[in-house]
Parts: C-alpha cells; sequence; structure tokens
C-alpha cells in the first residue's frame, strides 16, 4: 500500500507543475462557500504553496509511523496497547500501523488532488468559480472512507480471539 501513497504524492507535485505551467498568471487560491474567489496569488506562489503542502503531508505520513520504533509505549495511543506493544507484538504492530497511515495518506492525497483540479480547472473559466457539488462530492467521499478507515483500524487492533478470553 506504500506504492498508493507514492504514486498519489507525485500525482499532486504533478498537478503544482501543471499548475506552474498552465495556470492563469494570477489565480483563485482561496473559495469562499458560494464558489467565488475571494484569495488570489501569482501562478507560482500557488504552485509553491502546493508543493510544499504535498511535500509536508507526504513526511507527516511517510515517516510518522516509523518514529513509533523509537517513541516509548506510554506515548503511543493504540486499542489494546498493553497486547500491540508488548515486546513480542510491537513489530506487528509497527507494520499495521504504517500500512494504515499508508492508506489514510493515499486517501488524503486523492481528495487533495481533486480539490486542486478542481481550483486549476475554476481558475480557467470565466468567470473564476469553484464547482461546489464536486468539492462537496470529494469532501463526502473522503469523510465516508475516513469512517470506514476507522473502523477497520480499530477492528485490526482488537485482541486476537484468544487473548481476549483470557482471565485478566
Amino acid at each position: 500500500m506504500g506504492r498508493a501513497l507514492l504514486l498519489s504524492f507525485w500525482a499532486n507535485l504533478l498537478l503544482a507543475a501543471g499548475i506552474a505551467f498552465f495556470g492563469p498568471p494570477v489565480m483563485a487560491i482561496h473559495f469562499g462557500l458560494d464558489g467565488t474567489p475571494d484569495n488570489w496569488a501569482s501562478k507560482n506562489t500557488a504552485a509553491l504553496i502546493w508543493v510544499a503542502v504535498t511535500i509536508a503531508l507526504y513526511a507527516f505520513f511517510r515517516f510518522l509511523p516509523k518514529l513509533m520504533e523509537k517513541i516509548p509505549g506510554a506515548f503511543i495511543n493504540l486499542p489494546n496497547k498493553d497486547y500491540w506493544l508488548s515486546d513480542e507484538h510491537r513489530k506487528q504492530a509497527e507494520c499495521m500501523l504504517i500500512e494504515e497511515m499508508n492508506r489514510f495518506g493515499a486517501a488524503t492525497f486523492a481528495l487533495l488532488f481533486v480539490v486542486e483540479f478542481l481550483a486549476l480547472q475554476a481558475n480557467l473559466t470565466t468567470p473564476v468559480r469553484l464547482r461546489q457539488a464536486w468539492v462537496l462530492l470529494a469532501l463526502g467521499t473522503y469523510i465516508l472512507f475516513v469512517g470506514y478507515w476507522v473502523y477497520r483500524f480499530l477492528n485490526r487492533f482488537k485482541l486476537p480471539p484468544s487473548e481476549s478470553t483470557k482471565p485478566r
């Protein structure tokens, strides 16, 4: 699943390059609730902002889970953490956390790609106007994914049946 995170990262960087090359000289970089622009910047500034956000998010999703190896268990919050952070299960938990963060990161980048694409599309029309219905559809899809992801995350980190029936 790390491949999806990496591909979505590069897709966002390529779209930022597209903004730098194909965007109008001045671009709307923020839109009100009604889809009308309320903040503007040069296309190079818009592309630079997008690149910075993309790199920062990639670093967060890629490297934060790897810090788990170095962080004491007292500072990690996981369901059933006594089990998952024990010496015999910690490596498995680290691998599962990396997989889940890669999934969450890829979905977040997909949302950002759609929003960035819609913003670029809005800037190439006259008058400049963001299509709110598409933004809401993308956001709604992302929220559904987050709900599913939380459910999956909690299920992955529940105690195995053999452990949950042991007396405490």
